[in-house]
């Protein structure tokens, strides 16, 4: 038998991999042509219920490229 950790470790990492999963489809689903607009970046973590930096690192895995950005680090 596991201890109450151990199963709270497992099912948070089961709950973060299908999170993680579901933001790469998102963005995935979201880009075009390997590009994401900044505000629809912001709308999919806004919809999702996770960071922007999550959605960033996401689009870096992806290798989808930022563009508009509105803090104007990307152009």
């Amino acid at each position: 038998m596991i201890s109450v950790e151990e199963a709270r470790s497992t099912i948070l990492s089961k709950t973060e991999r299908l999170e993680t999963e579901e933001v790469l489809k998102r963005v995935e689903e979201a880009s075009k042509d390997k590009r994401i607009s900044c505000t629809v970046a912001r709308k999919v973590a806004e919809d999702l219920g996770v960071s922007v930096r999550m959605v960033g690192d996401a689009c870096d895995e992806l290798g989808v490229k930022i563009h508009a950005c509105e803090l104007g680090c990307f152009k």
